[in-house]
């Protein structure tokens, strides 16, 4: 049986996240998620680890627990160097700045609507991982892919996949996986430990249409907590 392995919080775009125990799932995802971002300095989009490789290598975690529809706490930021600011130092566009070498400056996103890039939630698969890696050894460090939900006990290959369109109730909440997740240059990075990979892309573009994972969208909000088993619901239980 599918069950729920992992719940990842970003709460940085394009930085390293959390592992969290349990969470709240929203249309507009997890509480927190990817509720900051960096954008240049006097304005501008905001911008991720396209634009900057180096933030993949920053931590990010909250000072205080997120709220649903309250915009994000505060936020530590970690340096690959080991330096830390706050979301409150004065200095911090100064410090993330000189981290950078361009003039960038951090910015809270408003609740409904937080920095993520196509829909709020990624589901990905430890068999999805697996299989990758069987084909670009290395390539398959969950840390590239920055999913928020890893779920285990699944069939063997690219299960999630399989399962555009269907429904399903994890913990309180009921999902609908909604579409494929494309994927970019940001999972070819080295940070942290993973090495840089070009062969991921490569690899995806030539075998996989360049997806990897699945978005969801949420139909009922709920509470939702690692080992949750994923029970399939049919159209008459939503």
């Amino acid at each position: 049986m599918a069950t729920l392995s992992v719940i990842f919080r970003y709460p940085v775009k394009s930085m390293g996240g959390e592992s969290l125990e349990a969470a709240w799932l929203g249309p507009a995802g997890l509480p927190g998620d990817r509720g900051w971002a960096l954008r240049p300095e006097g304005g501008g989009s905001v911008r991720g680890a396209k634009r900057y490789p180096s933030l993949m290598a920053f931590a990010a975690r909250y000072e205080d627990a997120p709220v649903p529809g309250a915009p994000a706490p505060g936020v530590r930021l970690e340096a690959p160097d080991g330096q830390v600011r706050g979301s409150r130092d004065p200095d911090l566009a100064a410090w993330l700045s000189a981290q950078l070498g361009e003039a960038v400056a951090l910015d809270a996103s408003n609740p409904t609507t937080p920095f993520f890039d196509d829909a709020p939630l990624l589901l990905m698969t430890e068999a999805s991982l697996q299989a990758l890696e069987a084909m670009v050894p290395g390539g398959g460090e969950v840390r590239r892919f920055r999913p928020n939900l890893l779920l285990s006990g699944t069939g063997a290959g690219f299960p999630e996949e399989d399962w555009l369109g269907r429904r399903f109730q994890l913990g309180e909440a009921v999902l609908k996986v909604s579409k494929r997740c494309p994927r970019c240059i940001m999972t070819t990075l080295g940070f942290g430990g993973v090495p840089a990979e070009p062969a991921v892309l490569t690899t995806l573009r030539r075998a996989r249409e360049s997806c990897l994972g699945v978005y969801l969208e949420v139909l009922r909000p709920g509470r939702v907590q690692r080992h949750d088993a994923l029970h399939w619901l049919k159209e008459e239980e939503i």
